[in-house]
This record gives C-alpha cells, sequence and structure tokens, in this order.
C-alpha cells in the first residue's frame, strides 16, 4: 500500500495517534502486512513511535492532552484481574 493511500485512509478516520490495531482496522489489511508497513513507515520519517503500539504520522502530532491520554490508557487486560 502506497503511503498516499495509507495517509488519506488515516485522516479520513480522524485517528491522530493510533495502535497498531487500529492501523490494521482503517487500512483493512492484515496483522502481518500491518506490522511491516508500520515498520517501513516509521523507520522512512512518516510515522513517528510514540510508544510499542502506539503511533502517530509525523507533522501531525495530536494535542499534548490527547496525546497524554493514550500514553498512559490502561490496557483493557489489566482491569480485567
Amino acid at each position: 500500500m502506497k503511503w498516499a493511500e495509507t495517509h488519506k485512509k488515516l485522516a479520513a478516520s480522524g485517528l491522530r495517534a493510533f495502535t497498531d490495531r487500529e492501523f490494521r482496522a482503517v487500512t483493512g489489511s492484515t496483522p502481518v502486512s500491518a506490522k511491516f508497513l508500520l515498520i517501513r513507515y516509521t523507520k522512512s520519517g512518516l510515522l513517528r513511535r510514540l510508544r510499542r503500539g502506539l503511533y502517530a504520522v509525523e507533522g501531525e502530532l495530536p494535542s499534548q492532552w490527547v496525546l497524554s491520554n493514550r500514553l498512559y490508557k490502561i490496557p483493557n487486560h489489566r482491569i480485567l484481574r
């Protein structure tokens, strides 16, 4: 998938910071292809990895408030214990 197409889909979804699962849902890619796309786009400087599994488009980072909420969000599997 080309970056222009991927970027257009991400912009249409309204996600400023997104997880690898959200990326797969937006792009409609398989888990393996999404993983390699995220690695490729991050290495080429198109995406910024904020933490493991959380990404944002370089140059379009969300506000500090949105970013802090996404970074410190408690995963669901920890709540269910």
